[in-house]
Parts: structure tokens; C-alpha cells; sequence
């Protein structure tokens, strides 16, 4: 307990001595030798109860005692930070987690399924983080950063509007992401698996554009990397047009 508990203690225990004493006084006559003595013992033990709690506020109230306190305080406030400092550390290493979003200084995060791009199995799930000036994927181990500067294009698109591109004659670009090209009775179609919406980035790599995509089920978030690289490019064209 500290000081002010202690001192409470004390007063309220001294104001009972007080009442107490005027009490027995008054009523001393009328107490047997039995009862007399009992009621000595009783106020005596309430003394005794008065001294300890004193001298327990004074030694707490010596500059010794005050420092020794304060440095405790100090001690546990620096443990509860070190704790703090390596739970945030393990979380930061946890893919998806809120302190990994802030390690990468990234305000939005979806977890979505690899198809092609990047050096994992298809069907992997994988962490997308949106940064600044960056896209970052990861999947456990395995982080790979895409710099915005290099991004020519990140679109939503589902199967229907992957297969009336391909007709329209706009379709080569997804050749290499969603399936196999085949010509059946004089119509163009596409062979392929997938029915949800994909998000697709398309970048300059060696001179070429490499595509990056994703099948995702979450679509209002993954529409936001859309919103962002979208907006970015306004802000570039205004900045030109000056």
C-alpha cells in the first residue's frame, strides 16, 4: 500500500481511539472485572494497530523510501515498455497483421490468391499490402516489393469481361494469365477455371510488360489499389499539363 492509504488508515483508526476512549470512560463504572479488563485489551490492541501504521507511513515517507519507490515504478514502467516493444516485434512478423501493415507504411492490406507473377505455386494465398510508393507482396517468408513508378496498369476484372476483351480483340494480354486460347465453330473462347474477379498489375520490366495477378474475394478493398493508382495517375497528368 503507499503513503496516502496508509495515512487514511491511521486517521480513521485515531478517530475510533478518540470515540472509543470517551466511550469507556463514560461507561467505566458499568463494566465488571472481566469485562473491564477485555475492553484494556481491545483499546490496547487498537493502539498497538494506531503505532504500526504510523511508523509504517514514516518509513515509507523517508526520501529513501520515496526514491526506492519511484525507481520500482520506473523499473516496471521499462518492462511493460521492453514487453510491449517485443510483442509489437513478433506481431510485425506475422503476415496480415496490423503491425506488419505499419512496418510497411502501408494503409490497406487484402489477402488474395496468387495466379501468375511471381515465383509461388498458383492458388497461394497471399498478402497484398498498398504502400505510398510501393506494392508489396507476401506470402510466410517470401516478400516481394513492385514500385509504383514501374506500374502501368492495375485493373479489376472478371471472367465475362476477360472473355468479351478476348473477342473484341483485346484479349492477348491475358493469355498468359487465365487460360488457353481455342477457336471453337468459328467463335473465339476462353478456357478457363476461374469465375470470381481478379486484380491484375501490369508492369515495365527489361523493356517488356510483365503482369502480376491475383484471384480476390474481398473486391470493395481490392477495388481501393484500383481507386489509389488511378488517382495517382490524375495527379501526374495535372502535374504535366502545368
Amino acid at each position: 500500500m503507499n503513503r496516502i492509504v496508509y495515512i487514511l488508515l491511521s486517521i480513521i483508526l485515531g478517530l475510533f481511539i478518540i470515540y472509543s476512549s470517551f466511550n469507556i470512560i463514560g461507561n467505566f463504572r458499568s463494566y465488571n472485572f472481566t469485562g473491564a479488563i477485555l475492553v484494556i485489551i481491545a483499546f490496547s490492541g487498537f493502539i498497538y494497530a494506531e503505532y504500526l501504521l504510523i511508523r509504517r507511513y514514516k518509513r515509507l515517507s523517508t526520501p529513501e523510501a520515496i526514491k526506492l519507490k519511484h525507481q520500482k515504478k520506473a523499473m516496471i514502467r521499462e518492462h511493460q515498455k521492453r514487453v510491449k516493444i517485443e510483442n509489437l516485434k513478433r506481431e510485425s512478423m506475422v503476415p496480415g497483421s496490423k503491425a506488419r501493415i505499419k512496418l510497411f507504411e502501408a494503409d490497406r492490406c487484402i489477402l488474395a490468391k496468387h495466379l501468375i507473377g511471381l515465383p509461388l505455386l498458383e492458388g497461394i494465398e497471399t498478402y497484398i499490402y498498398r504502400c505510398k510508393d510501393k506494392v508489396i507482396f507476401e506470402h510466410r517468408k517470401d516478400t516481394f516489393k513492385l514500385e509504383i513508378i514501374k506500374v502501368k496498369d492495375i485493373i479489376l476484372k472478371t471472367e465475362i469481361e476477360i472473355k468479351k476483351d478476348y473477342v473484341n480483340g483485346n484479349g492477348l494480354i491475358y493469355k498468359n494469365i487465365f487460360g488457353n486460347y481455342t477457336v471453337k465453330n468459328g467463335v473465339r473462347e476462353i478456357e478457363t477455371k476461374y469465375i470470381k474477379k481478379f486484380l491484375i498489375f501490369s508492369y515495365e520490366k527489361d523493356w517488356e510488360i510483365n503482369y502480376i495477378a491475383f484471384e480476390v474475394t474481398k473486391v470493395p478493398k481490392a477495388a481501393l489499389f484500383v481507386d489509389y493508382y488511378e488517382e495517382l495517375n490524375m495527379r501526374e497528368n495535372q502535374i504535366q499539363s502545368l
